[in-house]
């Protein structure tokens, strides 16, 4: 295994208090998910409640906010030349 990288969806964006949302990853051409997940700003108040490879090069993974507040989500997928 080489290459090894953390994908991110992009920009953080804001997950409202009380609200579910369901997005992925992929990995660039070549390399192969290995696992993944989410990067939030509230640990606490944010719930995976999926978490999954979609195929060999995509990553899903759904989120519940359950704070008060919103939270910020970004997605992730870790990837890697697998040979």
């Amino acid at each position: 295994m080489s290459g090894y990288e953390i994908v991110n969806s992009g920009m953080p964006f804001t997950l409202p208090a009380g609200s579910t949302v369901s997005g992925g990853v992929a990995c660039p051409i070549g390399k192969k998910v290995l696992s993944g997940g989410v990067d939030t700003s509230d640990a606490t108040v944010t719930v995976i409640t999926r978490s999954f490879a979609v195929s060999d090069t995509f990553w899903t993974v759904a989120v519940k906010n359950t704070g008060m507040g919103p939270v910020l989500i970004t997605f992730q997928a870790i990837c890697a030349f697998v040979s």
